[in-house]
């Protein structure tokens, strides 16, 4: 069942993606394509509108197209159709849209309804949306309980942010007792996985010996890992371990270079960094 839900996430994805290149490649100017795209959409519409499980993928792959050309009204109507059908995860985009009032009035009661729908079917982004929505308190009362319990079922479904929010609450006692141990587990656990922001906090838990043995080297290793992925951050703790050469050999040109990756990506210590190298 799992399996067959990611296929129709990724049918939906590849379809609308698709969509997505005509029309770039239209407004290019290239007319076979514009007339390609026009003929594509026109099949869909007529797929959609006859309806039947066997058309609900058309639905849920306009509705990407639709949202993604920031057609939002037009997204909700094919969202809202594929989500009857059975494509559980276009019930999910559709209370994004409702969450964020796109296409449709703002109503936090309706997405969280769709979100818990999608839960219900073991969809991870049902689970992290309505965590993320009794994390905030939308249309809910904030309840932390409720909240790291649903970021923990995303994560056991594969939702890797999910496993990386669970492992904050951990780390600062938010909603379930602190365990700096049980926090650093699942940092581990997601960064194995390909979680850059894991790994990244993972480093840090090296580096301050929270939750793990201080280990300055492997902070540094895992600093590396997430700043070559493009992590901001860890770029610039990078630096700081080559400036004070805390686990790597002291070099303050490899400490420039990786502050000054880091001001790139857009991490403000970073840049203050940098300029004490002038």
């Amino acid at each position: 069942m799992k399996r067959f839900i990611f296929l129709a996430f990724l049918a939906t994805a590849l379809l609308g993606g698709e969509l997505a290149d005509l029309r770039d490649e239209c407004k290019a100017g290239n007319k076979q394509t514009c007339e390609s795209l026009s003929n594509a959409i026109k099949n869909l519409e007529l797929a959609c509108e006859k309806g039947g499980a066997q058309n609900a993928m058309a639905c849920a792959g306009l509705g990407y197209f639709y949202e993604f050309d920031k057609e939002f009204t037009k997204a909700v109507a094919r969202y809202e159709k594929a989500c009857e059908l059975g494509v559980v995860r276009a019930c999910v985009y559709l209370g994004l849209l409702y969450q964020n009032g796109q296409g449709t009035a703002q109503d936090h009661k309706k997405a969280n309804e769709l979100f818990a729908k999608a839960c219900e079917k073991d969809v991870a982004e049902g689970c992290a949306s309505l965590a993320y929505s009794y994390g905030k308190g939308l249309g809910v009362y904030p309840d932390g309980k409720k909240t790291n319990e649903l970021f923990a079922k995303a994560c056991e479904l594969g939702e890797e942010t999910a496993c990386y929010n669970l492992a904050l609450s951990y780390a600062m006692g938010d909603g379930v007792e602190k365990d700096a141990s049980k926090a650093a587990q699942i940092f581990a656990a997601s960064c194995e996985r390909g979680h850059v922001r894991s790994c990244a906090d993972l480093g840090v838990c090296y580096y301050k010996g929270e939750g793990v043995a201080r280990d300055y080297a492997k902070a540094a290793e895992l600093f590396y890992k997430a700043c070559k992925l493009g992590d901001a951050l860890a770029c610039s703790n990078l630096g700081f371990a080559y400036e004070k050469g805390q686990g790597v050999k002291k070099d303050r040109k490899f400490a420039k270079g990786f502050y000054e990756r880091g001001c790139e990506l857009g991490e403000f210590s970073a840049c203050e960094y940098v300029k004490g190298f002038r």
